[in-house]
């Protein structure tokens, strides 16, 4: 049997029996069963089996929190890591919808916590105006910072992935210079229509980031839409 796994003689039980004998070897020796040399010898027996027994459980909570030490600083698992980031990117975006911000300071926070998220290089937020516009862009973010207004333009490889997704209703993926690009088309009744456009980097996973987009697209949709005329007034 290993010394990892050997038993050890419960610490109470030992301290028990120390105590039993110490008070076995007093009584013996007032009533003068033993003598005083033979007393004190047991006595110190008796002392050093106690501290040993201390020493034993000292070096047992030793090893115990040694083990929550090592459990705390285990990394922690790449699929929990990102359950909890998923939570922490749909808690901001449900944040924008309950409070009903402006669409436009909504989209920029939206593209800046979606790019931080991804990694993306780009990654544009689009709102659907007319039957012959493929939507307007409402922010724009890149590695440095999020566009808006004129600032704010698609490149003509994503415009034509939006209006092929928009025409389709479907969500494009294809391969481009400079990584994967995306576009993630959404709208319900109660939700602003618009679409998602985002290029990967080239190492990314696009089904994953799809996956992922997936979870947020409804809240995305609901903090984008305009509020009516009774809702402002409620």
């Amino acid at each position: 049997m290993s010394a990892s796994t050997e038993p050890r003689p419960p610490a109470l039980a030992m301290a028990v029996l120390c105590a039993a004998a110490l008070a076995a070897v007093v009584w013996a020796y007032a009533d003068g069963t033993v003598s005083a040399a033979l007393a004190f010898m047991l006595t110190s027996i008796v002392c050093g089996l106690l501290l040993l027994t201390l020493l034993e459980c000292a070096l047992s909570i030793r090893r115990y929190t040694r083990r929550v030490d090592a459990l705390l600083a285990r990394p922690m698992s790449e699929a929990v890591r990102q359950q909890l980031e998923l939570l922490s990117v749909l808690r901001e975006v449900a944040l924008l919808a309950a409070t009903e911000a402006d669409r436009r300071e909504a989209a920029v926070e939206i593209v800046r916590v979606l790019s931080t998220f991804f990694g993306t290089r780009r990654l544009a937020l689009c709102i659907e105006r007319t039957a012959d516009r493929p939507g307007e862009v409402l922010a724009l973010g890149l590695t440095s910072k999020v566009h808006t207004g004129r600032k704010a333009r698609l490149r003509p490889a994503e415009e034509d992935a939006l209006k092929e997704a928009r025409r389709d209703r479907r969500v494009i993926t294809r391969r481009v210079r400079g990584g994967h690009l995306l576009v993630y088309p959404f709208g319900g009744r109660d939700g602003a229509s618009g679409a998602v456009v985002a290029l990967l980097p080239p190492r990314s996973d696009p089904a994953r980031t799809l996956d992922t987009l997936r979870h947020l697209i409804r809240p995305i949709s609901i903090a984008l839409r305009v509020p009516t005329l009774y809702e402002r007034a409620v």
